[in-house]
């Protein structure tokens, strides 16, 4: 339950306003659309290099204004088999999900819930029995539900484990079409942003941009750009 709190700390809490949260983050979805504009390839890894950076958060963030503001189909995806959270922040069951839909004990149908409070979205847990990163980089499986997913969502974004506490999470963000990294203002130490860029490079991600959170200024609070 702690971690839910904190992700609902870091959440928009009003998309009509004009404050630095809600400006930041539509201004990275903007970029997102600039740098993801082939339909059907829109399924964009949400990482970090530690645990704590607000990676969830941003997560949320970003697909909750996809689905408003572009009126297609969402799926946020929680793929964190380390500290699974969404369910816990949107009050669902841990499963079936992402695990079980791999697994093929449930369909997607079932697993993906709407989220009452933002049209368009929805939510795949990581599931009652979640996957580690590793199975889920090397399962053939997942290239057939991450297609699938493509065919039938306008953009999905999917929360991953940190990079550099997670084997496997580098591969497994790199199937995916972008991959974000979510960086804690002021406290993320270059260096292992850095590190944690290499690993993506490595396991051939593509790697969009930086995302900065928690951070409490009244300027926009967000810096998108090429490593």
């Amino acid at each position: 339950m702690g971690r839910g709190r904190t992700i609902q700390r870091g959440l928009i809490r009003d998309f009509e306003s004009r404050n630095g949260l809600t400006h930041a983050y539509r201004s990275v979805f903007h970029e997102l659309c600039r740098a993801m504009d082939e339909p059907g390839k829109r399924v964009c890894a949400i990482s970090s290099a530690g645990p704590g950076e607000g990676r969830s958060a941003a997560a949320i963030n970003l697909a909750a204004l996809a689905a408003r503001e572009t009126g297609e189909s969402v799926l946020l995806v929680d793929a964190d088999s380390d500290g699974p959270s969404l369910h816990t922040a949107f009050d669902l069951p841990a499963g079936p999900g992402l695990a079980e839909v791999v697994r093929e004990e449930a369909a997607l149908d079932q697993a993906a819930r709407p989220v009452k409070s933002h049209a368009g979205l929805s939510i795949l847990t990581c599931g009652d029995r979640p996957l580690s990163a590793v199975t889920l980089a090397e399962s053939t499986r997942v290239g057939d539900v991450l297609q699938e997913l493509r065919g039938r969502f306008g953009w999905v974004f999917v929360d991953t484990a940190a990079l550099l506490a997670s084997p496997g999470t580098a591969r497994l963000d790199a199937r995916a079409d972008g991959v974000v990294i979510a960086v804690r203002w002021s406290s993320t130490r270059a260096q292992l942003v850095q590190q944690a860029s290499e690993k993506l490079e490595a396991a051939g991600a593509r790697i969009l941009g930086v995302v900065l959170t928690q951070r409490h200024y009244v300027i926009p609070s967000y810096v998108y750009r090429r490593l």
